[in-house]
């Protein structure tokens, strides 16, 4: 059983989608042959997230090569070739180059606040902001995570991939999110959610765009 409403019964590739494990052994059976042909043409996870579709990948490539009988050569080959994929033909380099590449266009106003936000998780005033720090702050408002999803943040949001937030990207993601050059994100979407259960003297970053917000 899944725990969730939908599907019910199964083993989900990734807490947030309802992709199955079962799905990719019989998409095999159905003929599909490589790891790029499940998360892309027939899970179609690739086009949905990128991020996801990374995580799955090494449960995708176990389960095919549990029914393709594949070496653990030929397995790594499949893995190396779905990431440059996603990596290539869904974007994600690019959009991570996007998201570096964003020139800080906040006010001053807009900047403190986003610093404000910052020092809400970065409560030892590091500079940066770790996986502890996410879990931290989630535990303090009631919230629990899951830690696979907690890596999933703060991987979607540290562009040097050095396993740290630190401010300069946090300026630079807020940035881009008033500039609709990041349409959402997760980390900042959860942090809006806590504050407004539980409002505090720091103000959000307003998104004054068309189109709408975050």
């Amino acid at each position: 059983m899944t725990g969730k409403r939908w599907p019910i019964v199964g083993h989900r590739l990734h807490e947030e989608f309802p992709y199955l494990e079962a799905e990719v052994r019989y998409a095999v059976r159905e003929y599909a042959c490589t790891a790029i042909d499940i998360i892309a043409r027939r899970l179609r996870l690739a086009f949905l997230n990128t991020y996801a579709a990374h995580e799955v990948l090494e449960n995708v490539v176990r389960i095919m090569g549990e029914e393709l009988k594949w070496s653990k050569a030929e397995c790594r080959r499949q893995l190396e070739e779905a990431q440059t994929f996603i990596n290539r033909e869904m974007g994600q380099d690019a959009r991570m180059q996007s998201v570096s590449d964003v020139a800080l266009n906040l006010t001053k106003e807009e900047m403190q606040a986003a610093k404000d936000r910052f020092n809400q998780l970065d409560q030892e005033r590091k500079g940066h902001i770790t996986v502890n720090d996410i879990r931290r702050h989630f535990r303090e408002h009631g919230n629990k995570i899951d830690e696979r999803l907690l890596h999933e943040l703060l991987n979607e949001v540290d562009l040097n991939k050095n396993g740290e937030l630190e401010l300069a990207e946090f300026f630079q993601l807020y940035s881009g999110i008033k500039q609709g050059q990041i349409a959402q994100n997760r980390l900042v979407r959860y942090l809006d959610e806590m504050q407004v259960e539980q409002p505090s003297s720091v103000s959000a970053v307003t998104v004054n765009r068309s189109g709408g917000g975050v």
